[in-house]
């Protein structure tokens, strides 16, 4: 016989339930958004594992506010309201500030930013002094924040559920496991191998750029090379329009324009290219011939550090993700009086660092493959002609033209005093590369416009493709007679003439084009552009 139901116990877990207190969960959703928005606007030049540090981070943070804040105010809704709206307001004030600027003479006034500290303020007042249960706005809190946690969060799924983009072509065991020397080579002692130095200048223009559209000689800094033994190809061009298609090109001896069949034409994905610039050809040609890999970083996250290398030689900071995230939080400007992540106290410190460094790698044993990517003439700029620091405020007084420059003068010294210490410390004549990798932004246009996802590269004129594509490259190549190599040889073919002429291999020169791409969206949507550069 069925047993009859206790109506006043049912009532009581019923009571029970609705009694049940709401969690507060809002803060801390609050604070891993900004992270996982900008996650989701790029992941095609992102890494997940690039976004743990600054959500754990965001997490901790939102987590001692609301121990802090729920101490002093004995309220849990109340405080939890409370580290929402300051999260806001502090994650909020870059976009803003970029968003909304007025410019009264000296003084800036970010009206955007007002109008959410005002109201912000009200609503802090507001909770603070509130008489009644706040429960209900946590409710309306913790489905607000979990609706905008889950759009990056469906962004990110989708981009990942997109085919899988192809990576580089594996190396040939031709190719790596070819012995140092053939048998007819002079020898195959690691003590005969030369040291090999690939120094990138990020966008530094060549010769006639400079004199043409920046009123600047470069003849000083050129002879200098030239007197020390170099060949400059005076009319070099850049293969790609930007470093992280031109470096894979030249770092793996080769054109990737077949990615626009094996990524996709309306891929905007930088990672396989990425991938380039991590394991390539180059380095792996030359450690299976007895060298060390030596990599020298820069801010950039993907020359930033090299996994393959031996030693990795770089100031670390804030990596680019998490700076980038940093710079829109009301943190930044706090931290700048106290120079705190100081991104271009950092760079300028790191750029001396590494010519030190650089000066110094002679002395270490074993033949040795060196990276090195200077962010330099690239801005931003932070160096005077004579080394000193250029301050923000500094840099606004003068033109594009000017600050670049001034860069570019300065790492004209810094590359002699470093060249010299590389010849006069080398056990053995090294081989010397000191290339660019794209030239600057034109100076006919704010640089923003051509850093915008929807800038047509198409557009170009003649005199703007002039100033992208045509760059430094110069060679240290000893023992070998300049006839072997020619004016207008690119990157592409650097080492590929190198290796022929050191390594006795056959690798055949390929065409001296340059690519562009169409907009950032379209990345390996390339187009020749050769006969656009004089």
């Amino acid at each position: 016989m069925e047993q009859p139901r206790n109506s006043h116990l049912d009532h009581h877990h019923q009571d029970n339930r609705a009694a049940k207190p709401t969690r507060v969960i809002h803060p801390f959703l609050f604070a891993i958004f900004p992270t996982l928005a900008l996650f989701a606007h790029n992941t095609g030049q992102t890494f997940l594992g690039e976004i743990l540090w600054p959500m754990v981070v965001s997490f901790v943070f939102a987590a001692a506010l609301l121990a802090i804040t729920q101490r002093t105010l004995r309220d849990s809704h109340r405080a939890g309201i409370v580290v929402s709206i300051f999260l806001a307001l502090v994650f909020s004030y870059g976009h803003l500030v970029q968003a909304i600027q007025w410019r009264i003479g000296a003084l800036t006034i970010t009206p955007g930013y007002l109008l959410l500290v005002i109201p912000a303020i009200v609503a802090l007042l507001a909770a603070v002094r509130a008489r009644r249960s706040l429960e209900p706005f946590t409710r309306i809190l913790n489905v607000t924040a979990i609706a905008l946690v889950m759009m990056p969060l469906l962004n990110i799924v989708a981009a990942d559920l997109r085919p899988a983009t192809a990576q580089q072509p594996e190396l040939t065991s031709e190719l790596v496991d070819r012995p140092a020397f053939s048998s007819t080579g002079s020898a195959s002692s690691s003590d005969a191998l030369p040291d090999i130095y690939y120094i990138v200048f990020d966008r530094y223009a060549r010769a006639d750029t400079l004199k043409e559209f920046y009123g600047f000689d470069n003849s000083q800094f050129l002879n200098g090379l030239v007197q020390r033994g170099f060949y400059v190809a005076s009319q070099s061009r850049a293969n790609y329009l930007n470093t992280a298609q031109s470096l894979p090109c030249s770092l793996n001896m080769r054109h990737i324009t077949d990615l626009s069949q094996t990524v996709g034409e309306n891929s905007d994905d930088m990672k396989p290219l990425y991938a380039m610039l991590q394991d390539y050809t180059v380095w792996r040609f030359l450690k299976a011939r007895g060298y060390q890999f030596i990599h020298l970083g820069s801010w950039w996250q993907p020359t930033r550090h090299n996994k393959h290398a031996d030693r990795n030689i770089n100031l670390y900071s804030l990596p680019e993700f998490s700076q980038i995230l940093y710079q829109t939080t009301l943190l930044y400007p706090l931290g700048l009086k106290f120079g705190i992540c100081d991104k271009n106290r950092e760079q300028w410190k790191r750029v001396l660092y590494k010519f030190d460094q650089l000066a110094n790698i002679p002395a270490m044993s074993q033949p040795k493959f060196v990276f090195a990517h200077f962010l330099l003439p690239h801005d931003p700029y932070v160096f005077d002609q004579d080394g000193r620091f250029v301050t923000p405020e500094d840099a606004r007084s003068k033109s594009r033209r000017e600050l670049y420059v001034n860069q570019l003068v300065f790492t004209n010294r810094k590359a002699i005093e470093a060249i010299d210490h590389i010849l006069t410390r080398s056990a053995r004549p090294p081989i010397i590369v000191v290339q660019a990798d794209e030239g600057p932004f034109p100076l006919n246009r704010p640089q923003e416009e051509y850093q915008s996802p929807t800038f047509d590269w198409r557009t170009l004129t003649r005199a703007e493709w002039n100033q992208k594509m045509r760059i430094l490259n110069a060679y240290h190549l000893p023992g070998v007679d300049s006839s072997a190599l020619y004016p207008s040889i690119t990157p592409v073919n650097s080492f590929r003439l190198i290796f022929n002429i050191y390594f006795q291999t056959k690798f055949e020169l390929l065409p001296d084009e340059s690519y562009a791409f169409v907009d950032a969206r379209h990345i390996y949507k390339f187009f020749n552009v050769t006969k656009e550069v004089d």
